[in-house]
């Protein structure tokens, strides 16, 4: 708050300076970030840092750093239309316009390539959850990233939206009853690439959680798990929960994690999974903490309800209405295998 103070002081006294937009637009995104973890009402900052990026456009069309920013707020935007029910299909356009330009502007530093891919993976897992092909997108995030990484090899990020990439690959084929253990390995491969570079980059720990649990999945479906399978996926998850305590994003996968792995062991006894539900109840009651009405997070602790008996048959109404009024929700529910899911 003191850093926007200052920033709107400047902007006051020299009422053209791109350098102030730049900035009161990134305190604002921090802002927003910051509300958003806490259910707090982020609308607002992400609006203003969108006209505050736009300012500084108008002021000095040249800069790609300033349509970098602009993408970013229309992806979060997005992200936040999707949690809501709505469609993230525009501001996803809107955020691949403005990405274009900066790749434009600057051709060769690489960072507008790897948001043109983030922007095109993003539209592939939501149209994934939709039940619609994400071949296209999978197809141009990946050249993307190709090209971003032509350009920054050196830098991590775009090893771990390669990684990310994969996993939803790997989730597409899974789904069609394809074999996913070529993109896992991929996605391994891209996540050990990022952590090399960087190995507290949080999101390439979690995007190795993701590949290894989806492989522990697979290769239990087919009666081949490995020793420690499911152990390997659970410490890549801790660590990036470490890495990023306070991140409801991560917390809510390592529980959605810990939902799946303890429905494969529903049949043994209850000493077995009944650990792993109490890890996950534990962790998506924590995100509801911070956002009681985020609908994935109270969809997924209808899951655990479900399981813990008693109040099954609540639980699965109460789920069903979370549902119902949710759509974008109801695919990753309507692939489970457990005979408790609608």
């Amino acid at each position: 708050e003191q850093a926007l103070f200052a920033l709107q002081k400047a902007r006051a006294l020299n009422p053209r300076s791109v350098v102030a937009c730049f900035y009161a637009a990134d305190a604002h995104v921090q802002r927003a970030l910051r509300l958003t973890n806490r259910e707090g009402e982020a609308g607002p900052s992400w609006a203003k840092a969108l006209e505050l990026y736009q300012q500084g456009i108008a002021l000095q069309p040249g800069l790609p750093h300033l349509y970098n920013g602009a993408g970013e707020v229309l992806r979060e935007q997005a992200r936040a239309a999707w949690e809501r029910g709505e469609a993230p299909f525009p501001l996803l356009a809107r955020a691949q316009s403005v990405y274009e330009k900066a790749l434009a502007l600057a051709p060769e530093q690489g960072f507008a390539q790897n948001n043109l891919g983030k922007t095109h993976a993003e539209r592939a897992r939501y149209r994934l959850s939709l039940g619609q092909s994400p071949r296209e997108d999978l197809l141009l995030a990946r050249r993307f990233y190709q090209e971003s990484r032509k350009y920054i090899p050196d830098h991590a990020i775009p090893w771990a939206n390669l990684a990310e990439l994969w996993n939803i690959q790997a989730t597409h084929e899974w789904e069609s009853q394809l074999d996913p253990e070529a993109s896992l390995m991929k996605s391994l491969d891209a996540a050990r690439e990022a952590l090399e570079r960087n190995p507290e980059l949080d999101d390439a720990w979690l995007q190795r959680g993701e590949a290894l649990a989806l492989q522990a999945h697979w290769r239990a479906r087919k009666s081949q798990p490995l020793p420690r399978d499911f152990e390997r996926a659970e410490q890549a998850f801790q660590r990036a929960m470490e890495l990023t305590p306070d991140n409801p994003q991560f917390q809510l996968a390592a529980s959605r994690f810990y939902l799946r792995w303890a429905t494969g062991r529903l049949d043994s006894e209850r000493q077995e999974f009944l650990p792993l539900l109490t890890r996950g109840l534990t962790l998506v009651e924590k995100v509801l903490m911070s956002r009681p009405s985020w609908a994935a997070a109270r969809a997924l602790r209808e899951g655990f309800r479900m399981r813990l008996s008693p109040g099954q048959a609540e639980a699965q109404e109460e789920l069903r209405r979370i549902l119902a009024r949710n759509p974008q929700l109801k695919q990753e529910w309507s692939g489970e295998s457990d005979a408790h899911l609608p």
